[in-house]
């Protein structure tokens, strides 16, 4: 049964967020197997998770993609989206929780939180989602939840509230208790005197949200777990508690409460209506007019028959098979060709689906990530989806130069699907060129399309991508004559250009011409020259470029041709003019290392250029955290497993661009 005929309020749009290895697949296989929608408990170090069922991912047992399911749980209906948890696929994270209502962060119940949690957590706050929190792999002798409990205040800032307790016999846990509704699961429940305290601490954090139970835990009279399950879900809607459930997803424990307090404390569609650019609210109404937006792309079948599934997030009206919409990004409508309701590698043809439900559609336009899709005559534009900069770039060798077309348009492909690989072109030799995200960004991404073309392909080593910003506020005007067709043809366009620290990616600012054809061009090309660079092939960074003016030959393909190279002299004179800048990206290591290997590994971060910010020892590990450039550990993996006998282990979390010049 679909959401929509259930009612808006018993549908949930979900997501499961963690640093990698923290279990969320495992427990997203419980979910299912509970749920009933599955008869086995997919693994995923067997290779037999239903969520990961890319060869990619069977092969490494690590997500890669963002994968969606949906089931009943209990007289709801939710669809899930699990993502990955390597920092090299933030993106699919991103545009995940661009189109959901509320989220669970799964903690490592051993290591609590780790870099890449940081990095989901800013991302679930940026979008405002509503969150639980479970920690997991309880069944391990070394998890400790009270320190996981620490970590969740002290590294992320979050009011950590607990309302299940695991029950420890001699450092085993043995059983969890539910402190809202009194009760447990195990072989113990343990000494009520050693769990009430922590059940009165969910009374008083409920009391901040319900006057009358602020009034009966004053005059201690007992608060039914009805009236504290409704001030959790105000409390979990307002975003200062984040609940806490526990348990182990490989052991099958926990996983029942945690799917109930999903349904109870995170939002439905009705609780978290979407505002397009323009901050107009859009109403939660099946029968009010179409709007959704495209969040993924993917593309299924063999080379020479595949096609696009476009995923859809509705937020309101009803969209039917057969009826044409508008898009963000095109003047001609767009013709739905069939609706499918997706879970992992399956998919079911459906005919219609309705505001605050997930969907995926085929389409008879090429539609593209963050687009807005609306009904005709209505013109909206929801906020589209960000994605960071690449870092890394990488030329694809063909071992075959006849293949490099064929290599080129499944290039293409795989660059549609994930809008964090940015595709170029090497000037003098035509070769593929990539950026990405990471080494193993790049490294799935030659896997892929090596099978996508079945030819064998050869990466090159990949290597750190500079970007270019200015020093300060400066204009120029850039002006171009050509010759073309026997007709003498100019063009002037004037610039202005605005540092902005932090910024990410240039973008197009104001485009101060009158013709709003023109307008739409000069955008278009001043976004592409910006991606090639001011003054050479560094994307430009940081920046707000703005059209001041237009004057000349300047329409049609040979104006659109003239405008082009005015800009690219336009550009030119602004980097002279202001000094250009090169950047560099930095990222944040954390280096776990056994005890004994800590000053080998010390002195080869240092070696490095590494800024170290701490150094933590104890129980024979040890954990170095610092900053250096990315340049300075492009395949330092092998080398820390040199140094350590194998068991060293790095993340890394990007933060931001540093000056070359400022670099030490």
């Amino acid at each position: 049964m679909t959401g929509e005929k259930r009612g808006l309020t018993r549908l949930r749009n979900i997501g499961i967020v963690a640093h990698i290895n923290a279990g969320k697949t495992t427990l997203t296989e419980r979910f299912l197997y509970r749920a009933g929608k599955q008869r086995f408990m997919g693994e995923v170090d067997e290779g037999t998770a239903t969520m990961d069922f890319m060869p990619e991912e069977q092969e490494r047992g690590i997500s890669i993609s963002a994968a969606m399911a949906n089931f009943d749980w209990r007289g709801f209906h939710l669809n899930l989206i699990d993502t990955p948890g390597h920092v090299d696929f933030t993106a699919e994270v991103e545009r995940s929780l661009r189109v959901l209502d509320g989220v669970i962060v799964v903690l490592d119940g051993v290591a609590g939180v780790e870099s890449q949690t940081e990095i989901l957590w800013q991302q679930v706050r940026m979008h405002g989602v509503p969150a639980l929190v479970f920690i997991n792999k309880l069944d391990r002798g070394t998890s400790d939840f009270e320190a996981s409990l620490i970590s969740l205040t002290e590294r992320l800032g979050c009011a950590a509230l607990p309302l299940v307790l695991p029950h420890k016999v001699d450092g085993e846990v043995v059983g969890l208790i539910d402190l809202v509704e009194g009760v447990s699961i195990g072989e113990q429940a343990g000494d009520p005197e050693f769990w009430q305290p922590s059940r009165q601490a969910v009374i008083e954090a409920c009391a901040d949200y319900d006057d009358s139970i602020m009034s009966d835990f004053v005059e201690g009279v007992a608060v039914e777990p009805s009236r504290l399950h409704r001030a959790l879900r105000r409390a979990t809607l307002a975003g200062p508690v984040v609940p806490v459930l526990a348990g182990s997803a490989l052991l099958n424990r926990g996983v029942d409460w945690l799917l109930t307090a999903v349904c109870r404390y995170l939002p439905s569609p009705v609780d978290r209506p979407v505002v397009d650019v323009e901050r107009v609210t859009i109403p939660v109404d099946e029968s009010a007019p179409f709007c959704g937006l495209v969040f993924k792309l993917q593309f299924e079948g063999e080379a020479d028959t595949e096609e696009c599934l476009y995923f859809v997030r509705v937020y309101s009206g009803t969209l039917r098979v057969s009826e044409s919409v508008q898009g963000s990004r095109r003047d001609a409508p767009v013709r739905v060709e069939s609706i499918w309701r997706v879970h992992a590698a399956h998919r079911e043809e459906i005919e219609e689906v309705s505001a605050g439900d997930v969907a995926a559609i085929r389409a008879d336009a090429d539609l593209v990530t963050g687009e807005t899709l609306f009904a005709s005559g209505r013109d909206v534009s929801l906020e589209p989806v960000s994605f960071p900069t690449p870092v890394l770039s990488t030329r694809v060798e063909a071992i075959n130069a006849a293949d490099v077309g064929v290599i080129a348009a499944a290039a293409r492909r795989l660059c549609r699907e994930d809008p964090t690989l940015v595709l170029g072109e090497d000037e003098e030799t035509g070769a593929v060129l990539v950026s990405g995200m990471g080494e193993l960004h790049l490294s799935v991404f030659g896997e892929r399309l090596a099978v996508a073309v079945g030819r064998e392909i050869r990466l090159n080593p990949p290597k750190v991508l500079m970007h270019e910003t200015l020093e300060r506020t400066v204009t120029a005007s850039g002006e171009c004559w050509r010759h073309l067709e026997g007709e003498q043809l100019s063009a002037r366009i004037d610039l202005r250009a605005e540092p902005r620290p932090g910024l990410g990616p240039a973008v197009v600012g104001d485009v101060e011409v009158g013709d709003a054809a023109l307008a739409k061009m000069l955008r278009r090309l001043l976004r592409i020259q910006l991606r090639a660079g001011l003054s050479g092939p560094t994307p430009a960074h940081d920046l707000v470029v703005s059209v001041t003016g237009a004057q000349g030959d300047l329409r049609g393909p040979r104006g659109e041709a003239v405008c082009g190279e005015a800009l690219a002299i336009a550009c030119r004179k602004l980097a002279g003019a202001a000094g250009s800048v090169l950047l560099e990206p930095y990222v944040d290591c954390s280096v776990a290392c056994p005890a004994e290997t800590l000053s080998w590994a010390l002195a080869d971060l240092r070696s490095r250029g590494a800024r170290i910010a701490q150094v933590e020892s104890g129980e024979g590990r040890a954990t170095i955290r610092g900053e250096l450039r990315l340049s300075a550990v492009l395949g330092y993996t092998t080398e820390l497993r040199s140094l350590t006998h194998g068991l060293g282990s790095v993340q890394l979390r990007p933060v931001g661009m540093r000056s070359v010049q400022g670099a030490g």
